[in-house]
């Protein structure tokens, strides 16, 4: 089985795979990530039969946790598949910090941490706030310390940034005459995108979270 492994924040993963084109996908979405010597989870992209690994290939997404009735993908979808099982152990293992589905972005010292349900208009927002000066932190997860009142988003799958990001392009481009082209970095992801951010939200925030 094919092995990758990357550090998403404070989160590390191996990803297994009978398959070797997943993960040279995500080899090169994550090429700059660091690479952990130990994981927290371990994913497995694995072939729901021995026939289905070669003849219209399915892959069915297991590793440390696990929706037993997720349904199988493509392997055309391979990366998602990854993906998405990365997100499933984080948002079913996770236990170190209170983990909201959230897009984050910061100001002058302030976080704006916007929650909400797939596909509400997180990252698209996110992505406008970036034309108006505010930096983009993450559009996956925000980790919560409820106790510190620290905070640090988590950007799994930058790519999905860039659809938003063109979306926030079109509804700002007649009152900013900013170029959407001009404010990405290499791949058309923005600039100023880490690997995670952190801070501290103050008083009022925690009230608020609590």
């Amino acid at each position: 089985m094919h092995e990758f492994r990357v550090q998403v924040g404070p989160a590390a993963f191996r990803i297994g795979s009978q398959w070797k084109r997943p993960l040279d996908q995500l080899a090169e979405l994550y090429r700059d990530y660091p690479v952990p010597q130990i994981p927290d989870y371990s994913v497995r992209l694995e072939s729901v039969s021995l026939l289905r690994r070669f003849i219209r290939p399915s892959v069915a997404i297991n590793g440390d946790y696990m929706l037993p009735d997720a349904a199988p993908l493509p392997l055309e979808q391979g990366l998602l598949a990854a993906e998405m099982a990365m997100n499933l152990q984080m948002a079913l293992g996770w236990r170190r910090h209170v983990l909201l589905h959230a897009s984050a972005v910061e100001k002058d010292g302030k976080a704006l941490i916007m929650t909400g349900q797939s596909g509400s208009g997180k990252s698209t927002l996110a992505a406008m706030l970036g034309h108006r000066g505010w930096r983009f932190m993450g559009d996956e997860f925000v980790l919560v310390d409820l106790d510190s009142g620290d905070w640090q988003a988590c950007e799994a799958a930058i790519r999905r940034f860039e659809a938003a990001w063109q979306t926030a392009g079109a509804f700002v481009w007649h009152e900013t005459a900013v170029d959407p082209e001009e404010q990405a970095g290499e791949g058309g992801v923005p600039l100023g995108l880490g690997h995670a951010a952190e801070g501290t939200l103050d008083v009022e925030d925690r009230e608020a979270v609590d």
